[in-house]
């Protein structure tokens, strides 16, 4: 086989491949559906998105918690006369732990944890720490270990003792 005749062999391969592609993209028919007011979600303005281990997208606003399950909306929302209502209508993050505990860090009311069988939250604010620094905001949560989360606040970050249930800095 001559030199021209590898380059045209490797040209009608490529251009193969590339209408391959094109022929498989093209099959593909994806659909995006815009999830607003309308459909149910509590705020339009997105603060964290998160899908967890049985497959609900939890999504966090400026008004509340959202669950949701692919077809409708659950709203998760402070009510000052039930301490087991989530600390905060401002979600700043959401995490969920190898056991399935869904952490939800908020803006003004420090770190809840939901409970799936109870549909309640149990709160954590920190209401002391050194120097009287007092962190609401809970910006990001990450797992340092199966007992601990180091928790991201405004005033930098601090470790969580989930067997404790409470903050060390």
């Amino acid at each position: 086989m001559n030199i021209y005749n590898k380059h045209i062999s490797k040209w009608l391969a490529t251009f193969i491949l590339i209408l391959l592609c094109h022929f498989f993209i093209n099959a593909q028919d994806l659909k995006f559906k815009h999830l607003g007011n309308d459909a149910g979600l509590s705020q339009v303005t997105v603060q964290s998105i998160f899908e967890d281990s049985q497959g609900f997208m939890w999504i966090g606003t400026q008004d509340g918690l959202n669950r949701y399950d692919g077809f409708h909306f659950k709203v998760f929302k402070n009510n000052p006369s039930d301490k087991k209502s989530i600390s905060s209508n401002i979600i700043n993050c959401i995490y969920e732990d190898e056991k399935g505990h869904i952490y939800i860090g908020t803006q003004s009311s420090g770190l809840s944890v939901y409970d799936r069988y109870t549909e309640t939250f149990l709160n954590y604010i920190p209401n002391s720490t050194k120097n009287n620094t007092i962190f609401p905001a809970v910006k990001s949560i990450i797992s340092l270990d199966k007992d601990h989360l180091i928790i991201g606040t405004e005033k930098g970050l601090v470790i969580f003792d989930k067997n404790q249930q409470s903050f060390k800095l």
